[in-house]
């Protein structure tokens, strides 16, 4: 059920598991061709996630499926009843709602139960980096491990840490050196958490992504400034970290994150890999 909701719903359009769940757009199009306003965030192993959008807007992924389902640049509704009632005109659809949930059919606890059940198997496991650590040495290479302690070394991990490598606080962008270069171009959704709260101290404070499959979820940054992964990495260790990487730990912090590229039957159509 919760899989025919996302093809349904068209949430593949832009979070497409044949592409790492995401579209690879700078900014996802909306139901009118409207752009939306920030870069997609991948739907794999979200589910390990504790914050939601780029924003912070939401904690769990109920509640992220909840506003995504009445945001109306993406649905084309402001309220799960629109929802329900264009659902309602599939037979199928409400066959299956009604052999899972016979006492209650379709509701919006039900509708939001189903799709983070099927969000519960986009998971990719068994990554290289995931056989190193339970204990394969050959399942990196040489270079990949001096990346591993590359990353550890400029506390990446601080922040980019658990089983999703990221997905699980706010932080501050530009810690060490200045993100936003010109402050007269700032829009809304360059002030991160602060569009949630209208606090002044969380401007600036935005979603740690995940960094699993990192290769094939570009463009990087909520802006999508870029969807080059080499780049990517030295615009983080120079703004967060305030160090300019050489181009040889560059080398070997790619091919680390390389090694966190997991397995998902869909995921395996995928060819397209970052551009370096």
């Amino acid at each position: 059920l919760g899989r025919s909701l996302y093809y349904n719903l068209s949430c593949a359009s832009c979070h497409n598991p044949e592409t790492g769940g995401t579209d690879n757009l700078p900014f996802s199009i909306g139901v009118h061709n409207q752009p939306s306003e920030t870069s997609t965030l991948t739907t794999f192993n979200a589910i390990f996630h504790t914050v939601f959008s780029w924003d912070g807007k939401a904690t769990t992924p109920e509640e992220m499926v909840s506003l995504h389902f009445k945001d109306p640049v993406k649905m084309q509704a402001d309220t799960l009843d629109v929802l329900i009632d264009v659902l309602a005109q599939d037979k199928e659809l409400m066959d299956l709602f009604a052999q899972t949930y016979p006492e209650t059919g379709v509701t919006e606890d039900t509708l939001v139960e189903a799709l983070v059940e099927y969000l519960k198997t986009l998971i990719t496991p068994n990554s290289p980096f995931d056989r190193y650590l339970k204990g394969d040495e050959d399942a990196i290479g040489r270079d990949a491990k001096k990346g591993y302690d590359l990353f550890k070394k400029y506390s990446c991990a601080t922040c980019h840490s658990g089983v999703p490598v990221g997905g699980l606080s706010l932080e501050y962008v530009g810690t060490a050196n200045e993100f936003f270069i010109n402050r007269e171009e700032l829009i809304l959704e360059d002030m991160g958490h602060y569009k949630v709260t209208g606090n002044p101290i969380d401007i600036h404070r935005f979603k740690v992504p995940g960094l699993r499959n990192i290769e094939l979820t570009y463009p990087y940054f909520h802006n999508s400034v870029t969807d080059n992964l080499r780049i990517a990495v030295s615009a983080m260790a120079y703004h967060q970290r305030g160090r300019k990487l050489s181009e040889k730990e560059k080398d070997k912090i790619i091919a680390f994150l390389k090694t966190l590229t997991g397995e998902h039957p869909d995921l395996e159509q995928s060819t397209q890999q970052t551009p370096e």
